[in-house]
């Protein structure tokens, strides 16, 4: 007869039809949290979050109407995205990230109030997985547009290294760009890099520059 010989792992049913579980056969329901999955591990069962780590490390947001529309300040291929930093337009950067100032041969202007680029610290973000998002509007003249991606360094642009996909904007389209970096160990500079442009385009200026939003946050 087939009567109670159903067995769960080795142990089979009582005369009475039961079976006893543990936490050792199934976990239970009351010990799986919010957002989290049933998962086998080596010694039972145990619950895993669904939810990656999203630290937040640097936000960027206009807060007046930060630029100039001038051509004397247009970008060229290989300079850094520039942004405001004077007016607390960064409303949050943590202590592991300095803002570097806008200078030299790469940027449309160098001046002390706006940062060229992010100095993430080698030891904090060592074994870190960090999500590089910005949405750049920027002052397009008639017919011009940009290409642009995150990099790995704010020098020439033939000694850095890209670190996410490459973006195109234009006067009807603000420009998305992501990136992704690892960190090794070693503290390094990312920044947003003009890889390819059409025309005269200048930075942020005039309510363009509430579009202009900057994250750096930790996804794992």
């Amino acid at each position: 007869m087939s009567y109670n010989n159903i067995k769960v792992n080795s142990t089979k049913a009582d005369q009475s039809g039961e079976i006893t579980l543990n936490t050792t056969n199934l976990i239970e329901y009351k010990e799986a949290g919010i957002n989290c999955i049933l998962r086998k591990d080596s010694t039972g069962w145990s619950t895993k979050s669904t939810l990656a780590s999203q630290t937040g490390f640097l936000n960027w947001g206009a807060t007046t109407n930060p630029g100039n529309t001038s051509s004397t300040y247009k970008y060229d291929v290989g300079d850094n995205i520039i942004t405001r930093k004077a007016g607390n337009e960064y409303d949050y950067v943590d202590n592991n990230i300095t803002l570097v100032n806008s200078s030299g041969s790469y940027v449309p202007v160098s001046n002390t109030s706006w940062t060229m680029g992010y100095t993430l610290d080698g030891n904090y973000f060592n074994g870190k997985t960090v999500l590089l998002k910005a949405l750049v509007s920027l002052t397009y003249y008639s017919g011009s547009s940009i290409v642009l991606q995150w990099h790995d360094g704010t020098g020439d642009i033939t000694t850095t290294n890209a670190l996410g996909a490459r973006s195109y904007g234009n006067v009807n389209y603000g420009s998305f760009v992501y990136g992704i970096y690892t960190g090794d160990g070693t503290t390094r500079t990312v920044s947003i890099k003009v890889v390819d442009v059409t025309g005269t385009v200048v930075f942020t200026a005039g309510a363009r520059a509430y579009n202009t939003q900057i994250t750096i946050k930790e996804i794992g």
